[in-house]
């Protein structure tokens, strides 16, 4: 049962160029400053979310129906994207499927 362990020849793979990697990094921190955007707007709204529901005198069922549909907005399928929009929900009817 001691059978040689057979190592992959290593010398075969190439290094990553160094065109690869840097693309890799700005990739990386697109990523990471998209998600910077998004978790300041997210923590300035919430933040703020008490003071607009006193400003606009909204019950918590009303608020609470208005950050639903924010939710399901999000969700669904924006009625302006170019390149599928109507394929997975129909958005109303300017915008048939399959359009």
């Amino acid at each position: 049962m001691s059978e040689a362990i057979v190592y992959p020849n290593l010398e075969r793979v190439e290094p990553a160029r160094s065109n690869q990697l840097t693309e890799r990094r700005r990739a990386f921190w697109g990523v990471m400053a998209c998600f910077l955007v998004h978790g300041l707007v997210v923590s300035t709204w919430v933040s703020r979310i008490a003071s607009v529901k006193s400003a606009l005198h909204l019950g918590d069922g009303a608020l609470g129906l208005a950050l639903l549909g924010t939710a399901i907005g999000s969700v669904r399928q924006p009625a302006d994207r170019p390149l599928d929009r109507g394929r997975l929900l129909p958005l109303s009817p300017r915008h048939p499927p399959g359009v």
